[in-house]
């Protein structure tokens, strides 16, 4: 019985390659043309013999066909119930290797956005967001400034989920008990300490009706816009970025615009 469980455990991953075919509909013949559209030399004897169980699937095997189906390698090292736990147990905590770029991304900014209140006729609202690590989890503080000298906090996380170039700041409000969701984008490669970024934000109680208003915000970190004269000029200039007609998509292009449009001002 060891030895049958074994065996299982070594062929994993060519059971899991073959049910993916399986599953796709895809031939070995089709396997074998995509891996040579890619650039990845396999033979067919190796790939019958990798499908058949008669030898363990190589790791330059595992990445070819991976590439060639452009599936993650988890698909065929993990089960779907490994994949699901280790997503969920990975969601607030990082795992060590992604701690190096998420450090680019700490420290203090500060954030703009126009007002979710009807009545205040797309006014600028001003506050900070602060990030934070401890052991392997990031946190988030958020300040807000409504106008009315009263400032709102939130605290929270700021998560990076690996699967999806995507991170995610989420931050509750003790008092109200209203929650707030920020996705701006991601890259693992880029570990340079993060200078601006726009953001997508779900308020889940804005205004006096208190519903769900989704808008834009600026991100930009603490310490760019130090002069009165120039924090009047970016906000004046962000007004009309923050207005432009410009969808709820987050894109690179997007990102770059906000970083020269406060290049142009700080030179000034």
């Amino acid at each position: 019985m060891e030895n049958m469980a074994s065996d299982n455990d070594a062929f994993r991953v060519n059971m899991a390659l073959k049910k993916y075919l399986e599953d796709h509909h895809i031939s070995q013949a089709d396997l074998l043309r995509l891996c040579k559209k890619k650039g990845r030399s396999v033979s067919q004897g190796n790939l019958s013999k990798v499908l058949s169980g008669q030898k363990k699937i190589s790791v330059e095997e595992c990445m070819a066909f991976c590439k060639a189906l452009d599936i993650s390698a988890d698909m065929l090292l993990f089960s779907d119930s490994d994949r699901s736990k280790r997503r969920s147990e990975g969601f607030f905590s990082l795992p060590e290797e992604m701690l190096p770029a998420v450090s680019g991304m700490l420290g203090e900014y500060e954030i703009l956005y126009v007002s979710t209140a009807a009545e205040e006729e797309g006014s600028l609202i001003d506050g900070s967001l602060k990030l934070y690590q401890k052991n392997q989890s990031v946190y988030a503080q958020v300040e807000i400034h409504t106008g009315h000298s009263v400032t709102k906090k939130y605290k929270g996380f700021f998560v990076v989920y690996p699967y999806f170039p995507t991170a995610y700041i989420m931050v509750k409000n003790k008092e109200s008990g209203e929650i707030c969701m920020m996705a701006l984008r991601y890259r693992a490669f880029n570990v340079e300490n993060m200078f601006c970024r726009m953001a997508l934000c779900l308020t889940t109680s804005a205004g006096e009706k208190k519903q769900p208003i989704a808008h834009r915000m600026i991100l930009v970190r603490k310490g760019q816009i130090a002069e009165n004269a120039v924090y009047e000029k970016w906000k004046k200039d962000a007004s009309s970025f923050l207005k432009e007609d410009k969808g709820f998509q987050l894109e690179r292009e997007e990102d770059m615009a906000l970083f020269q449009m406060l290049r142009k001002i700080k030179e000034k």
